[in-house]
C-alpha cells in the first residue's frame, strides 16, 4: 500500500478492520491486485479533544463517500462539509473537498485511488 499515506495526506491507515470508530477512506488499486482494496482510518484512539464529535464526523464521512463514489459532488462536498463542522481540524474531510472540486472542473479526471 506503499503512496496511499502521500495520497491521502499522511493518514495512518490499515486494509481491513472491524472497529466502530472507523473510517473508510478510499478504495485504491495495490501492486499485484486489478481490483480495489479498501482503506481504513482508525479512529477508536481519538478522545474527545483530539478528535471532537468522532462518530458524527464518521457517519457525516460515510455519507461523503458514498455520494462520491456515486459521482456526486456537490453532495459529497456537504457532506465533507458536515464533517468539518463536526470535527475543524479534519484534514481528510478537506482533502476530499479539493478533490471533488477538481473533478466537477474536470469530469472524466482520475485522482488517485481507485474511486477518483
Amino acid at each position: 500500500m506503499s503512496g496511499g499515506e502521500d495520497l491521502l495526506g499522511g493518514v495512518g491507515t490499515v486494509a481491513t478492520v472491524l472497529f466502530s470508530g472507523v473510517r473508510d477512506i478510499d478504495d485504491v488499486i495495490v501492486k499485484g491486485r486489478t481490483e480495489p482494496v479498501g482503506l481504513y482510518e482508525v479512529l477508536d484512539y481519538h478522545s474527545e479533544e483530539t478528535f471532537p464529535n468522532l462518530m458524527d464526523n464518521v457517519s457525516f464521512f460515510n455519507d461523503g463517500r458514498k455520494h462520491h463514489r456515486a459521482g456526486h459532488w456537490d453532495k459529497t462536498i456537504a457532506s465533507f462539509r458536515e464533517c468539518l463542522k463536526a470535527t475543524p481540524g479534519d484534514a481528510l474531510s478537506s482533502t476530499y473537498i479539493k478533490r471533488c472540486r477538481r473533478l466537477k472542473k474536470n469530469p472524466g479526471l482520475k485522482i488517485g485511488g481507485a474511486s477518483g
